[in-house]
């Protein structure tokens, strides 16, 4: 399941929910939402990585995925870094 996949059902239920006045629970309903998915990415990258790590040699034909699957990892990683501030900054308007 790739990201878009995944955000497509949180995308149609924002579709349906449009509203004129949002409340500060919506976006950190949002916010948390997303957080979770960008996680769940980044778990997903590592495990793949560490079934290539249990390789003695990573085979030839699979350096070109391993190498990106590592910067799809740093991405992931930079991505989780932007979403969780993002929660934190809208949690401390409590």
């Amino acid at each position: 399941m790739n990201l878009r996949e995944a955000l497509l059902p949180i995308l149609e239920k924002v579709d349906k929910s449009v509203k004129k006045n949002y409340s500060l629970g919506d976006f950190q309903n949002v916010a948390n939402a997303t957080d979770q998915l960008i996680t769940d990415a980044f778990v997903k990258a590592l495990r793949l990585k560490a079934m290539w790590d249990t390789f003695e040699e990573i085979p030839i034909q699979q350096h070109a995925l391993y190498d990106n699957n590592m910067k799809a990892i740093n991405l992931l990683a930079k991505a989780r870094n932007i979403t969780y501030q993002n929660c934190m900054s809208l949690k401390r308007y409590r």
